[in-house]
């Protein structure tokens, strides 16, 4: 059976400013915002990953080494 976990809107603004509203159950309505649309997509797409239980997922349990959790903390600045 299907049952709708979140709505999203997208919108591009004329200052280059990329907002997304999202509105899911668990959490209401949350808004984005990012200058650079991947950034924007990449925020989401955890957003979305939480609202749908995915950061339980036993299986994301992946243990990393030194230089991936170094790249996935510099990732993670690009966001700040």
């Amino acid at each position: 059976m299907e049952e709708p976990l979140a709505r999203v809107e997208i919108h591009r603004h004329d200052e280059g400013l990329f907002t997304a509203t999202i509105w899911s159950e668990t959490e209401g309505a949350k808004e984005l915002r990012a200058t650079n649309l991947e950034t924007l997509l990449r925020e989401l797409t955890m957003d979305l990953e939480f609202a749908a239980g995915e950061h339980d997922n036993e299986t994301r349990g992946v243990e990393f080494s030194a230089e991936e959790e170094f790249e996935n903390l510099q990732y993670a600045e690009e966001w700040g």
